[in-house]
């Protein structure tokens, strides 16, 4: 096939440790400026590019080295999965990702689907729903794509396995689950202990009142008091802390650590920049 034969030729081999992925173009299923669709390409092979085990092949980078023949059957594989694993095949890739973006009333709709080239099967896909104008496509588009590989990678097929490996997402991606909840759970119980050292002290210090100045009895208590007063302290700054941590791992848990910014403008004093966030 022309296709195999000028893809072989001109690509060579993946850097060893890698996945290769291979990028196929976005499809427009509902109209949006030509220009705005080439940037949506770019963002895809960005998005994948930030990681270093993938090596990545994008679109516009085969457009670039095939000839209009090789063009044309890449173009004519739409979404089936069968014909866009063959493409994948073709480009030396184990992985390819295939993306979409449609319309429904005002609110555009992603679609982003990674295909295991082998065994010809989705190991990931993810939608995501974003409003008003083709500048929030670019968040929208960044946390499909991140959806999609943290579905691929906790999928229970060999590839998804090796690929969770390669990008250090295994297992510190279950980890990375728990640790807001035990986060929480320490956070509770440093505060809870806390508060009863707190009780303590004040219960010793209400004893020490009792006592006459001076003697053994009043000495101990006030020495009592100071200790459980100062470890009532430190558990209270040990738990504020444990808070800002388990706040810290809630928000890199959620999306919107992978918020962005999509849109920058100038203004008189500057710019104006207006940011996807996805809670």
């Amino acid at each position: 096939m022309i296709l195999i034969t000028c893809l072989t030729l001109v690509l060579g081999a993946a850097p060893p440790q890698t996945h290769t992925i291979a990028v196929m173009k976005l499809r427009l299923e509902t109209p949006i400026p030509e220009g705005v669709g080439r940037t949506l390409d770019e963002v895809l092979m960005e998005a994948l590019a930030q990681h270093k085990s993938l090596h990545v092949i994008g679109y516009s980078d085969i457009v670039a080295l095939v000839e209009q023949e090789a063009n044309r059957q890449v173009l004519g594989c739409e979404s089936n999965v069968s014909c866009l694993a063959e493409v994948g095949g073709a480009l030396g890739a184990s992985l390819l990702l295939d993306a979409s973006i449609g319309a429904v009333g005002k609110e555009y709709v992603l679609n982003v689907k990674l295909l295991d080239v082998t065994s010809v099967t989705v190991l990931g896909r993810a939608s995501e729903t974003v409003q008003g104008d083709e500048s929030n496509m670019i968040g929208g588009l960044r946390r499909a794509v991140m959806q999609t590989l943290k579905a691929a990678t906790t999928s229970e097929t060999p590839r998804g396995k090796a690929l969770a490996t390669s990008l250090g997402w295994q297992p510190i991606g279950k980890l990375r689950e728990l640790a807001p909840w035990l986060g929480l759970g320490a956070t509770s119980v440093l505060l809870g202990v806390g508060a009863t050292y707190g009780g303590l002290a004040r219960r010793e210090a209400a004893e020490a009142r009792d006592r006459v100045r001076g003697t053994p009895e009043w000495q101990r208590s006030r020495d009592a008091t100071e200790q459980k007063a100062l470890l009532a302290d430190t558990l209270f700054v040990a738990g504020g802390v444990a808070a800002l941590g388990t706040a810290a791992l809630f928000f890199w848990n959620s999306d919107v650590a992978g918020g962005v910014i999509t849109n920058v403008a100038p203004n008189p004093h500057g710019v104006d920049a207006h940011v996807s966030f996805t809670w």
